[in-house]
């Protein structure tokens, strides 16, 4: 899932990204190391934005997501793209059911959605 994201995000001529992802993702640089190994530079969250998205990831796993965790990813992405992000990439599997493409102007990789494309055409490519 990671590399297929952070392969999107270079195929795609993106040199530098937001990272919204869990805590443990982060602390763990998974993404960042994929991204760097392609010479993308990562955006990450601040730290009262992690706070904030591990909030959403439990809202989400709870099933109690609705429009104010969007506002608030909404806004974590408008900081990022104020730090130079150019695109976003939704790094855990529940940021995906908060915000979405049709949430945001600015282009974000749903880190979900890769991995099925890529499955799928790995399936029919075989």
């Amino acid at each position: 899932m990671i590399k297929e994201t952070a392969k999107q995000a270079k195929f795609s001529n993106y040199n530098k990204v937001g990272l919204i992802c869990s805590e443990s993702t982060s602390k763990l640089k998974i993404y960042e190391s994929e991204l760097t190994q392609l010479g993308i530079n990562a955006v990450k969250l601040e730290s009262q934005e992690q706070e904030t998205v591990n909030e959403v990831i439990l809202k989400v796993m709870n099933g109690q997501n609705g429009e104010g965790e969007k506002y608030e990813l909404r806004k974590i992405i408008e900081n990022m793209v104020k730090k130079g992000a150019e695109s976003v990439i939704l790094g855990c599997t529940e940021i995906p059911l908060a915000i979405s493409q049709k949430d945001t102007e600015v282009k974000v990789f749903d880190s979900n959605q890769v991995v099925a494309e890529s499955a799928l055409e790995y399936t029919f490519s075989n």
